[in-house]
Order: C-alpha cells, then sequence, then structure tokens
C-alpha cells in the first residue's frame, strides 16, 4: 500500500500543477510558487492520506499505522507552506522586470513648480520610483505617470527622458527606444514593453500617484 499510495500522490501532484496551476503569471515568486503548487499539493495528498486512512479505521486496521505518522508529517508542511506563501515578495511584481519601488504621494498641480501640468501635453520630470518619475497630462482631467526606467533590458538600469517634441520619451542612455508620453506605447526601438505606468487619481487641483 505504501508504494500504491506513493504513485498516487506523485499523480495528483503532477495533474494539479499541470491542469489546474500551469498557467503561472509572469510574476514568479516564492510565495506564489508555494501558495500555487506545494501547498495544493500537500493538500491534495494529505487529504488522499486521510481518506485511506478512514477506511483503514473502519476495518479496524489505522490505529498506531504509519498514516497517522504520514498524516501529522503533511499537518506540519501544510501550514509550513501555508506561513511561507502569506509572506510578501521581495521580487519583480511587474511584468516589464523594473524593480519594485513604492510609489504613494500627491502633488498639488497649480503649484508653480508644477506650472507645465497646466496645459494639456504638458510634462514634468520629478524623483520617485525606480529611476524617477515622468508626469503628463493627457486631458484636462487625466494624468499619466510613468516610470523613467527603460524596459528594454531593465537590468542594466536605463533611464528615459522627454524629447523637444515633448510627444516621446527616449532612451538616449542605452538603446534610443521611443515611447509615446500618451500611453507609453514604445514606437521605436528594440523595447517591446511600454512604460510601467503607476496609478492617478485627480480632484481638480491634487494629484495622487500610487502602485
Amino acid at each position: 500500500m505504501g508504494r500504491f499510495g506513493t504513485c498516487i500522490r506523485l499523480f495528483v501532484f503532477c495533474f494539479h500543477f499541470l491542469m489546474i496551476r500551469a498557467p503561472l503569471p509572469i510574476e514568479i515568486s516564492l510565495s506564489g510558487i508555494v501558495s500555487r503548487v506545494f501547498l495544493p499539493a500537500t493538500m491534495f495528498a494529505l487529504s488522499f492520506n486521510m481518506g485511506i486512512a478512514q477506511m483503514r479505521n473502519m476495518n479496524g486496521e489505522g490505529k498506531g499505522t504509519t498514516f497517522d505518522a504520514m498524516n501529522r508529517s503533511l499537518l506540519v508542511a501544510a501550514f509550513f507552506v501555508s506561513v511561507v506563501s502569506s509572506f510578501p515578495s521581495c521580487e519583480n511584481t511587474n511584468r516589464s522586470g523594473i524593480p519594485y519601488a513604492p510609489v504613494n504621494f500627491q502633488i498639488v498641480v497649480s503649484n508653480p513648480e508644477f506650472a507645465a501640468l497646466q496645459a494639456v501635453g504638458g510634462y514634468v520630470s520629478i524623483t520617485g520610483g525606480s529611476r524617477g518619475i515622468i508626469i503628463y497630462r493627457a486631458s484636462p482631467d487625466e494624468f499619466r505617470a510613468y516610470d523613467r526606467h527603460c524596459t528594454f533590458l531593465p537590468e542594466e538600469g536605463c533611464r528615459t527622458t522627454v524629447d523637444n517634441t515633448d510627444i516621446f520619451a527616449v532612451c538616449d542612455e542605452c538603446c534610443d527606444s521611443k515611447f509615446l508620453l500618451v500611453d507609453g506605447t514604445p514606437t521605436e526601438g528594440p523595447a517591446a514593453l511600454g512604460l510601467l505606468q503607476y496609478n492617478t487619481s485627480f480632484n481638480g487641483n491634487v494629484l495622487w500617484i500610487t502602485n
């Protein structure tokens, strides 16, 4: 029965991983792998063992068997992976590969230092994020906030700047990729992903930028 149980547990693990959990997101982290693979597999194996143990108990064979010890071990393992999966990930959390940096601040658009944002199509560059943030006014009520970190080979840490057309952010430092300020999409160069965009909320005077 030991070999049979091992085979069943292996089958359940493979089936659960391939058929249910296979489409893992790109933002893979330790906690994500644990919660999506090891925890479900452990719980499946625990459920199987408990079912077998219950059947053996009904036949008067279950007390003091190796199933009891196995179930206790699986319970400990399930508790462990549950704790690990609850930890926040320290790895990248976006598809561009740009390192995570907490962003949560507000600016008063009417302040003189943000005078360029008074008109639609205006922009300012400020500190924050991974490599700085470009704030662009797309309409009277809409703003865009992009990280200046170029999405092509992000490990190189190249920074974009707005060119003299005030329409594109260009990675002059490395790859000459161009990104539209209106939506952050790449238009030229090797970059395939758009600029990392932060959330914005505007109440008519105060602009919140968060991630």
